[in-house]
């Protein structure tokens, strides 16, 4: 729905930002280089430049201190999609895929079951992402 939605709201003129939640512990800098030594040294922020992109860590932040900063770092963005976040009170856009369902917290702007019609990625209703554009439309008075 993600890959779906982020066109759909960028050919509208919107900047789209995402945060992803994941409840696995990620390791986005190697041991032994020199980034993550400067994190073990204490840095609370480490920025990795690349050529075509870059990485902004931030080490041993609190709940809170960790939204402040996403905060900050996504402020210019007209639409910031979050995936995973059901416990939050962020309006959500519910998939339903096979056998799923459960209870939400917060608005529910949009609901769909995936069909899997045999296809690689299952298909978004077109409606859906009808409704989701319009819902943030209304919001952001375009």
């Amino acid at each position: 729905m993600i890959e779906a939605l982020i066109p759909f709201l960028k050919a509208r003129g919107y900047r789209v930002a995402t945060v992803k939640h994941s409840s696995h512990r990620h390791i986005f800098d190697r041991e032994g280089s020199d980034s993550h030594r400067h994190a073990l040294a204490g840095a609370e922020r480490v920025v990795l430049r690349s050529p075509g992109a870059n990485l902004f860590i931030a080490y041993d932040l609190s709940e809170g201190e960790a939204g402040t900063q996403a905060d900050e770092f996504l402020r210019d963005f007209d639409v910031v999609i979050c995936e995973g976040f059901r416990d939050s009170n962020y309006p959500k856009v519910v998939i339903e895929g096979d056998g799923e369902g459960g209870s939400y917290f917060g608005e529910v702007v949009a609901r769909c079951r995936l069909s899997k019609s045999g296809a690689e990625r299952p298909a978004i209703p077109v409606e859906a992402l009808d409704q989701v554009g319009k819902y943030i439309a209304e919001r952001l008075d375009r």
